[in-house]
């Protein structure tokens, strides 16, 4: 995610990852944005993750909370890891599933690995 695209006195949202309150979207006060961080109202600062996709404190490394540049971002985030955790904690049972439930979940996995190669 480009930092450029965070302004000054405008809205992020964070992304709790903390076990106590996992999950958790808040918006948060740009108050300054750097060439290498965001920083927000409290004065923590973010920094650009290796995916790209948001930014992460920089100093909170066990469960870095993350910064999304929308509400809406951060939702799908939040989607994506709970569907997830869904997966994984469900995978056991594919073996039962019908061929055409198998069918179209193999249709999504090619789905994604076109995604993913797109992306490199």
């Amino acid at each position: 995610m480009d930092i450029q695209k965070f302004k000054v006195g405008t809205l992020a949202y964070g992304f709790s990852r903390s076990r106590s309150n996992y999950g958790c979207i808040t918006p948060i006060e740009i108050v300054k944005v750097g060439r290498k961080y965001v920083t927000v109202a409290g004065g923590t600062q973010y920094m650009e993750a290796p995916n790209g996709h948001y930014l992460m404190d920089k100093d909170n490394l066990d469960f870095h909370p993350l910064l999304f540049l929308t509400r809406q971002e951060a939702n799908e985030y939040k989607e994506s890891k709970e569907l997830l955790e869904y997966i994984r904690a469900h995978h056991y049972a594919i073996s039962e599933y019908s061929l055409p439930v198998l069918r179209d979940i193999a249709t999504a996995m090619k789905r994604g690995d076109e995604e993913r190669k797109n992306r490199t």
